[in-house]
């Protein structure tokens, strides 16, 4: 088993999967503590301020996506060092 879970078995995983593991794991962060928010307005709410967690949520999240001015070729150029460090090139 330690053979298919330990740490030789991580050096083995593609960069794109890493990348969209830790997006997975920030997203259920995010949605735990805004689920943790959202518990302590609920006792304060009632039939005429009521707001579901789905609306709490997605209201929480226009608020803080950002957007960037960068051109996608300014990003990939800002990101290949990360890359090349990833695959062992330097």
């Amino acid at each position: 088993m330690h053979s298919h879970y330990g740490i030789d078995r991580s050096s083995k995983v593609r960069l794109k999967d890493l990348v969209k593991l830790l997006n997975a794991a920030q997203k259920k962060e995010s949605e735990d503590s805004l689920w943790e928010m959202w518990l302590t307005l609920y006792p304060k709410m009632n039939k005429d301020n009521f707001e579901s967690f789905e609306d709490y949520k997605n209201r929480a999240i226009k608020s803080v996506v950002r957007a960037t001015e960068k051109t996608s070729e300014e990003i990939i150029s800002e990101l290949m060092p990360v890359i090349a460090a990833h695959e062992g090139k330097k």
